[in-house]
């Protein structure tokens, strides 16, 4: 009984495979990406498909091999056979070519801040800027000592300069960030500047010519802030007011006030960010509102008469991230140990065991409420 004649696929399938595993394909092994996209490339493993397809993009590189060797760096040829590509793609160590994008996540650690809190935000800060493939770089030197200590987070400003990157990210000590966050700068544009949420300037700051003729009103949040290389002026430090005079200009709310952890030297980096978004004139879009765009959102509620509930449309919400900034460090650190320990059915993250809290309890010597 003959055996029927192989395929175009079938044939370049298994030279490709006889390349991958570096054996000589011979002369009769030009088939190109052409010829294979007209016999139907998904036949093929989706992997090898991906790569070939890109073949649309002619790039004129040399092949394998002396005056045809190829860098390490630069993207593959595929104006060329099918085996050869294949070939090409498994010495390099990799199934496609892409710019790599360079991102630094920034955080501050002046003083040892806290130890208790840092271990429960710093792995999962690590993990972040791994997953995202971005750096991370701690702030433990002071630059600044005449302002606050929250005003060393304008460091950003020369070191994002210094590091050369396209992404910057400042993200507070005690953030916790959950595993599952996405990379939020693959949904912003490199114009647009991001916090995790916005207040309205005039209930916080006093307000000057450049909040005025910018007209958003934008107070914002500087716990998580994000920016591109094209508006480092976001952290551009004060060149016109002197620490006393910006203080002058902070107001911290009623429940703020009340709750006796808020002073106004504590928000002069929210001042200082808000007015520079006015003062630059930089596009704004907050994290909360780009988790809503993509679908995360709750109703919207409120209390009517004899505390009955009602509801009316949807309010985005930001479910990967989670901070408070106006508690004592004690009520900080159960609420944190809350949010990671309850399952994520009663709204936690399901991150510790029960047992492993009232370890790190023990650890650093905190009563936490039953």
């Amino acid at each position: 009984m003959s055996t029927p004649p192989k395929s175009v696929v079938e044939v370049v399938q298994e030279r490709m495979d006889r390349a991958f595993r570096g054996e000589d394909v011979g002369p009769t092994s030009g088939i190109t990406y052409g010829q294979l996209r007209q016999a139907g490339e998904f036949d093929i493993d989706p992997e090898t498909a991906s790569a070939l397809r890109k073949a649309s993009v002619s790039v004129s590189q040399p092949l394998v091999g002396g005056a045809h060797s190829m860098s390490d760096d630069a993207p593959p040829s595929y104006d060329r056979p099918a085996s050869e590509v294949r070939a090409e793609l498994a010495r390099r160590g990799h199934g496609h070519w892409e710019k790599q994008i360079k991102k630094t996540i920034y955080t501050l650690n002046i003083d040892n801040y806290e130890p208790a809190i840092r271990e429960l935000c710093f792995p999962l800060l690590q993990h972040y800027a791994k997953k995202i493939g971005a750096d991370l770089h701690i702030i433990t030197e002071r630059k600044f000592p005449e302002w606050p200590v929250t005003y060393e987070k304008l460091q950003v400003y020369e070191l994002a300069k210094q590091h050369g990157n396209d992404w910057n990210i400042y993200i507070d000590a005690d953030a916790l960030i959950n595993p599952e966050c996405f990379d939020f700068t693959d949904h912003l544009h490199k114009d647009t500047v991001s916090h995790n949420g916005r207040d309205m300037a005039g209930i916080r700051w006093s307000i000057d010519p450049y909040f005025r003729r910018d007209g958003r009103w934008i107070g914002r949040c500087n716990w998580l802030a994000i920016a591109s290389d094209w508006c480092l002026d976001l952290w551009r430090p004060l060149d016109d007011l002197t620490p006393e005079h910006a203080l002058e200009r902070i107001h911290v709310t009623v429940g703020e006030h009340n709750s006796g952890h808020c002073k106004p030297e504590h928000l002069i980096d929210d001042y200082t960010l808000s007015r520079n978004i006015a003062r630059f004139g930089l596009k704004f879009l907050s994290l909360t509102e780009i988790c809503g765009n993509l679908g995360w959102k709750v109703p919207r509620t409120g209390t009517g008469p004899n505390e009955s509930v009602f509801a009316w449309g949807e309010t985005p919400i930001s479910p990967f991230l989670f901070h408070m900034y106006n508690v004592p460090t004690e009520q900080k650190i159960e609420a944190m140990l809350q949010k990671l320990t309850l399952p994520m059915e009663r709204g936690g993250w399901a991150l510790m065991t029960k047992d492993e809290a009232l370890g790190f309890c023990k650890k650093y010597g905190i009563t936490v409420k039953q």
